[in-house]
């Protein structure tokens, strides 16, 4: 049955032509299905540095804060009131 075959025939690698339609149609399926999963790793990530990098920021700012009002209510405390 092999031997009978041409190699351009596509009965090769196919029992039906609508196997090989299935295939070129779900070519570009796959394709773009791919791009898009990439597409959505590559914003989940920048979502996850952006995220983290605010959570730093705020955190900074917090600890700037903290400071700035510890320092402001030792500085406008009387002399008599230190030690």
């Amino acid at each position: 049955f092999i031997h009978n075959l041409k190699p351009s025939d596509p009965s090769i690698f196919f029992r039906t032509p609508h196997e090989l339609l299935l295939i070129i149609y779900l070519l570009p399926v796959v394709i773009v299905a791919a791009l898009l999963l990439r597409l959505a790793l590559f914003l989940l990530k920048k979502s996850i540095r952006v995220a983290l990098w605010v959570i730093r920021k705020s955190a900074l700012l917090l600890k700037l804060l903290v400071v700035w009002l510890w320092n402001r209510t030792v500085r406008n405390r009387p002399l008599s009131q230190y030690p």
